[in-house]
């Protein structure tokens, strides 16, 4: 490891969010749940904060505040995990949290969300970078949040360098998705529960960046 003053900048914050809507209950969410999990596990090796967020429909949003790697930050991440999926797709309540997070001292966004992990706003956990990983089956709407949230994302990408990974799971290509993201991940289409589970590609999209 490297010893003596750190001179690189600290690493990147990661939020997950993650599609718990009706279409991806099943095999899908045992996928997506795994992901979740490798994906804290990999964050919390490489230093960085991690903090996970579900939708559904816009005002049924949950997230886990960052969680951290003690008893706590596990017993939180295991209920977070342990609630079965249901309702439609509509990604923009957790794009709206991403955004409040990153974007703590701007009003254009208004953030309504449901809180029950966390005793915290979403402009209290502000981070001054981060990139968020999408992890869903891409049914998701076209276009897939309104242009105002769309802007805030734009701008984003430009000040602060923001970059949104979609992780398709069970199929290999969404339109609505790709439009949202600056990267777009196919790779579990290929991948059957056991191999996932097993430990394949767990860190492919963390590392891509790096």
């Amino acid at each position: 490891g490297v010893t003596g003053v750190q001179t690189c900048a600290l690493p990147i914050s990661i939020i997950i969010c993650l599609d718990t809507s009706w279409s991806m209950s099943g095999n899908r969410e045992a996928l997506s749940k795994a992901v979740v999990l490798a994906c804290v596990s990999e964050a919390h090796r490489q230093g960085r904060d991690c903090q996970v967020v579900s939708f559904s429909i816009e005002r049924k949003v949950m997230e886990t505040g960052v969680i951290s790697a003690d008893p706590n930050g596990i017993r939180r991440m295991l209920e977070f995990l342990s609630y079965s999926f249901g309702g439609g797709t509509d990604v923009t309540g957790a794009l709206k949290f991403a955004i409040a997070a990153l974007d703590a001292d701007n009003e254009e966004i208004s953030t309504d969300v449901g809180n029950k992990f966390a005793k915290k706003s979403p402009e209290d956990f502000s981070m001054e970078a981060a990139d968020i990983l999408l992890i869903t089956d891409g049914e998701i709407p076209d276009p897939p949040v309104p242009a105002e949230v769309m802007s805030s994302i734009e701008r984003l990408k430009i000040s602060k360098d923001l970059k949104i990974h979609g992780l398709l799971v069970g199929k290999s290509e969404s339109k609505p998705l790709s439009s949202l993201c600056t990267h777009t991940h196919d790779f579990l289409s290929r991948y059957a529960l056991p191999v996932l589970l097993s430990g394949v590609g767990k860190d492919r999209f963390l590392q891509e960046r790096y």
